[in-house]
């Protein structure tokens, strides 16, 4: 669950502006484009600039030129050319650039912002995209952060279990099942507690969780996952104890 909260906090299929029919993964954090409206002329130097210069083309894509080709003409033809942002079509761009611009370099290097999910907005719908990204981006890492330390806690309180029990599983003398069994049952008695230690910390000044009807259930979803088995393993630590106990001592 933590590996899945990481991936979906930093990949999308969904980007404001492109095409809702263009599903292919990205990175969630998309760049930022200088606003066609704050100054024309600016922003037709700066398409001039990007495009006009090899060097931009070899900073922005660092594969050959057999590669590139290769990976972007497959990636715009797969897209049916929906992954060239439109104000990037090279119809709408080729009175910005120099004469001796290559189209096809020119839609390669526009199909790499597209990747990037880099638009030319207008300063409105740039500052609505960062706002709705902000919004995002707090959803997915609140419970990401949250579930890390959950997760983190859970793995510290397993290895102290079972450090304290290695003594007594390395020696003969012990009944080594019987210890074990014990071992995991304070274990899994104590590791909903150990999981809930965060939400704790954060109502620490409240002295205790006054409503738990207010905590958003994204950020319990790991307790009601992970109950069931540590509900399972103190039954089985319980079957456990028995069974070790009267093999060992009978």
């Amino acid at each position: 669950m933590l590996l899945k909260d990481i991936i979906h906090f930093y990949f999308t299929i969904y980007t404001p502006g492109f095409p809702s029919d263009l599903t292919t993964p990205s990175f969630a954090l998309s760049g930022i484009g200088f606003s066609p409206d704050e100054a024309p002329n600016a922003k037709q130097k700066i398409l001039e600039y990007e495009y006009s210069h090899s060097s931009s083309v070899n900073f922005a894509i660092p594969f050959s030129p057999e590669k590139r080709q290769e990976y972007l003409d497959e990636t715009i033809r797969s897209t049916a050319g929906d992954i060239i942002p439109q104000t990037r079509q090279w119809s709408l761009i080729k009175e910005s650039v120099l004469p001796d611009t290559d189209p096809q370099t020119a839609d390669r290097f526009s199909a790499a912002f597209g990747l990037a999910r880099t638009l030319d907005r207008q300063l409105i719908e740039e500052v609505a995209t960062s706002e709705i990204s902000l919004v995002r981006h707090i959803i997915y890492l609140r419970r990401l952060v949250l579930r890390y330390v959950k997760t983190l806690l859970m793995f510290v309180w397993t290895m102290s279990v079972t450090f304290v029990l290695l003594p007594f599983v390395q020696d003969d003398q012990y009944p080594i099942f019987f210890f074990m069994a014990v071992g995991y049952l304070i274990w899994s008695a104590l590791v909903m507690r150990i999981i809930r230690l965060p939400l704790g910390w954060i109502y620490r000044h409240l002295h205790g969780i006054p409503d738990e009807n207010h905590i958003d259930q994204q950020l319990m979803i790991l307790e009601s996952q992970v109950k069931p088995f540590c509900q399972a393993a103190i039954a089985a630590s319980l079957v456990a104890i028995v069974i070790s106990a009267l093999v060992y001592f009978t």
